[in-house]
């Protein structure tokens, strides 16, 4: 017996939707592609010239359409485009972490209201099936801590710092050229990206949401290659690591590079790969790893959630999201600092300061500090330009 096709609809057609256009062809899918909107009209879509349209009209209001793909870049619009797909009584899957990560409390009124559900594996960590675990195998377990390389583009940046030697601009640029940066890279490269998946997957482990702007955030445009060196002096090597940790009914989140040991999993997650490490109470630490950056990891998620969709596939939902209105953490950290001049390090001289095991002639301080007070920080450290880095337990702390 022949399988029934699925008509569905996608909005956006850039280069996760080119991925899944291949990989519905190549895995025979049963789906149809009737429609792709599009904003621009300025681009050459002879590739899609048959089923191509810019009234997003002809993708809600036409009846044979039961799923819509929301592919675009502005999170903003996705939310616009998800709510009139779902009152047009359709659901939707996504690959928009930002949109996601921003409008969750929404999302689950118009879900509600309309009757409709989304799924977004696609949102977070590539091929990396992290949301549908933690939902469900995770769901019955005690999860204390998720941590990990969240983003494949800072990650290939920093890679190649290390193996080559390039300067921080050089490995964006390189990044660009293979497609896994953007023509502004700040998205990825300061922990923008980072912040917002790690919102979804908090959410998912513990059903608690943030705001991501509201989230500890520190990123590695700062980053110069004596920090990398540095970092190789203490058998270590920098990433950019989202962290979520739940600890007596409250939720710590912060996005920050770190000192990572050559003996953790996480020191081996190169290039454009990501990983995620879950701890928890009966099933101790996991990791994941796969392809984070690039069109077709993102595609081979949403293929999947198509296939989910097909077979009823629905999130477990939480009664009520409780809603935190920022991360709390009282626990000291031995942090890094350095600056391009030693004056611009003078405000933390007044903290307690560690000497490190290997030195350098690096502008740098080691100092311990919680991180609630090094939010009073945070404006001082991005005006001028101070690389910080968590170095978890590489020093001795001070009694």
């Amino acid at each position: 017996m022949e399988n029934k096709v699925t008509t569905i609809g996608v909005f956006g057609h850039g280069f996760v939707s080119r991925a899944l256009l291949d990989l519905i062809n190549q895995k025979s899918l049963p789906v149809k592609v009737k429609r792709i909107c599009v904003k621009n009209t300025t681009i050459d879509r002879s590739e899609i010239a048959d089923i191509v349209t810019f009234d997003p009209n002809d993708i809600y209001n036409d009846p044979d359409i039961q799923l819509i793909i929301e592919l675009t870049d502005a999170h903003e619009a996705a939310f616009e485009i998800l709510r009139k797909s779902m009152e047009s009584g359709k659901d939707v899957i996504s690959a928009n972490k930002k949109m996601i990560a921003a409008f969750l409390s929404e999302i689950h009124k118009v879900e509600q209201q309309t009757g409709r559900h989304l799924l977004y594996e696609a949102s977070c960590c590539g091929s990396i099936p992290i949301i549908r675990t933690l939902d469900q195998y995770f769901q019955n377990e005690d999860i204390s801590q998720i941590e990990g390389v969240f983003n494949g583009s800072s990650n290939y940046v920093l890679t190649q710092m290390g193996l080559s030697g390039q300067s921080y601009e050089q490995a964006v640029a390189d990044a660009r050229v293979k497609g896994f940066a953007e023509s502004n890279p700040d998205y990825d490269m300061e922990g923008f990206d980072a912040c917002a998946k790690l919102c979804i997957v908090a959410y998912h482990a513990w059903g608690q949401w943030t705001d991501p702007e509201n989230i500890l955030r520190f990123g590695i445009s700062a980053l110069k290659p004596g920090d990398i060196r540095f970092a190789e002096m203490n058998n270590c090597k920098i990433k950019l690591l989202p962290r979520a940790i739940f600890a007596n009914g409250t939720l710590n989140l912060m996005v920050i590079p770190a000192f990572v040991p050559v003996n953790d999993a996480l020191y081996h997650v190169d290039n454009e790969f990501n990983a995620v490490v879950t701890h928890s109470k009966f099933s101790g630490c996991q990791s994941y790893q796969g392809k984070g950056a690039g069109g077709h990891p993102t595609a081979l998620a949403v293929a999947g959630d198509i296939s989910l969709w097909l077979q009823g596939f629905r999130y477990r939902k939480f009664e009520n999201i409780n809603v935190i209105a920022n991360s709390i953490d009282q626990q000291e950290h031995l942090l890094y600092l350095r600056a391009e001049n030693e004056d611009e390090l003078k405000p933390f001289r007044a903290l307690k300061i560690v000497p490190a095991v290997h030195q350098s002639d690096l502008n740098y301080l080691i100092v311990q500090l919680d991180i609630e007070h090094l939010r009073q920080f945070t404006s001082y450290i991005r005006e001028h330009k101070i690389f910080i880095a968590d170095m978890g337990k590489l020093v001795q702390p001070l009694n």
